[in-house]
């Protein structure tokens, strides 16, 4: 059965080796009770937040909108929606009044998007004291009453055909609410502090791909199971006779 028995004997080293590396990849061995998987995604988790830090880009862009006012009505999605949402925009000087789900609210555009930059950077540094201290929320859930604010506000001020005053807006909400957000409790790292760990990272994976399709092709070989280059087939015999002619 076994056609190779070097080549066998090398698949079933290669096999071994990567099997047991692959169990030391899922031990709990990597730091605060990681396996491998999870530190990996750590590491790129935490460089990916270092490259989406745009908020002092946004808050330049804000000074267009500084003094201009706006006034819209938005139905949030369900009433303690809502109510989170009017203490939010109270404490960040706009004038709100809900009824039920509806929120109507009004006041200086630039100020009121000024505000919430300051709590979108309070979450991108996962300070989820200052937040909570500020409305008493903690401070996941202030950023994603953000979130919803800024989505229907800007929605209604496009409706309007508020091309300006709606793009100030989205921008608060893409580059810096969501960020802040989806990286909440996230460490943000650059990639210049981590650049050995990522190659070393990259490097593994690819030579780890490598060691075990090595393994299944000497296993593979052991059997006898290889792959040869087609033996040319001989030429017709009409083929044969124009070449002679």
């Amino acid at each position: 059965m076994i056609a190779n028995r070097k080549s066998f004997a090398l698949g079933c080293v290669l096999a071994a080796g990567f099997l047991l590396v692959l169990g030391v990849i899922f031990a709990p061995v990597f730091g605060n009770g990681m396996n491998g998987l999870e530190y990996a995604d750590d590491v790129f988790n935490k460089l990916s937040k270092g490259s989406s830090y745009f908020i002092p880009k946004v808050v330049q862009g804000n000074r267009k909108v500084v003094g201009t006012r706006f006034a819209v009505v938005v139905k949030m999605p369900a009433p303690e929606q809502a109510e989170r949402a009017a203490i939010l925009l109270a404490g960040a000087g706009a004038e709100v009044d809900r009824r039920d789900a509806t929120l109507s609210i009004a006041g200086d555009l630039g100020q009121l998007l000024g505000h919430i930059l300051g709590d979108a950077e309070a979450g991108y540094r996962n300070d989820d004291a200052a937040l909570a201290h500020r409305y008493g929320m903690a401070g996941k859930t202030v950023l994603a009453t953000w979130w919803q604010v800024l989505r229907h506000t800007g929605k209604a001020l496009a409706s309007e055909r508020k091309s300006a005053e709606a793009d100030a807006v989205i921008a608060v909400m893409k580059k810096a609410i969501e960020p802040a957000h989806n990286y909440y409790g996230i460490e943000a790292e650059n990639v210049a502090s981590m650049a050995a760990i990522m190659i070393a990272l990259l490097l593994f994976y690819v030579l780890y791909t490598i060691w075990w399709g090595s393994a299944i092709f000497f296993l593979f070989e052991g059997f006898g199971l290889m792959m040869r280059k087609a033996p040319a087939r001989a030429a017709a015999p009409v083929l044969q006779a124009l070449q002679k002619s």
